[in-house]
């Protein structure tokens, strides 16, 4: 493992311990990459699975180290980070599961794509309509905040809804919404969206953030 290796695991970490969104899986997965890429710098021996992370570029968003997934057949999956519950219909019970909060697939193959210079986009298509290759892609990050369509406030994130407006003096305020982006075996399933478990590379984490500007509300990328 090459010291720019390293660096990009120790920035992943940050990135994602400063969101409060790692889980103990994902820092299992990076101490374990630092651990042997620690062992084995300066040394010959075999290096492990690129890196992929997340750059912003005059406001766009670019995707890092992808190339050997895209060979490999492996295609990019978006992720955010939310909390949820899962809903219980039984007979011996109705209604909602405990609370958990982490990763989870926002859509599904074909949601974003990656074009040969590393640029994201985002389909155009609402959340329901996703198929495996959407009419239109956007690479403004408002098209990230409600699955494909104009964000509407209040944001429904999770089981959280998000305002823009302060409640306490009613002045917009910034959010940030915590997403990442992996690679995972391409699948047709419409039905059983990919979990982390599928995942072929590790999380390249990003923000999409919203902020009071001189032209309104404004929505952007940052890491």
């Amino acid at each position: 493992m090459t010291p720019n290796q390293i660096q990009t695991l120790i920035e992943n970490l940050r990135v994602q311990t400063a969101a409060n969104s790692i889980n103990p899986d994902m820092l299992a997965t990076i101490l374990t990459h630092l651990n042997r890429g620690a062992t084995n710098v300066g040394t010959n021996a075999i290096e492990s699975l690129p890196l992929l992370y997340c750059e912003v570029i005059k406001g766009k968003l670019y995707l890092r180290n992808n190339k050997y997934y895209e060979e490999q057949g492996y295609v990019p999956i978006l992720f955010r980070y939310t909390r949820w519950r899962n809903r219980i219909d039984t007979k011996k019970r109705r209604g909602h599961g405990p609370r958990k909060k982490g990763w989870h697939a926002n859509g599904k193959v074909g949601t974003i794509k990656v074009d040969g210079d590393g640029l994201i986009q985002r389909s155009t298509l609402v959340l329901n309509s996703y198929k495996m290759e959407a009419a239109a892609y956007s690479d403004n990050a408002a098209i990230f905040v409600n699955h494909g369509d104009a964000p509407k406030h209040p944001i429904t994130w999770g089981t959280c809804k998000i305002d823009k407006k302060n409640p306490t003096n009613g002045n917009n305020r910034m959010i940030r919404l915590p997403f990442a982006i992996a690679y995972a075996k391409p699948t047709t399933n419409e039905v059983t969206a990919v979990t982390l478990a599928d995942i072929a590379s590790n999380l390249a984490p990003f923000f999409v953030r919203g902020s009071e500007s001189g032209d309104g509300y404004r929505w952007f990328f940052s890491r």
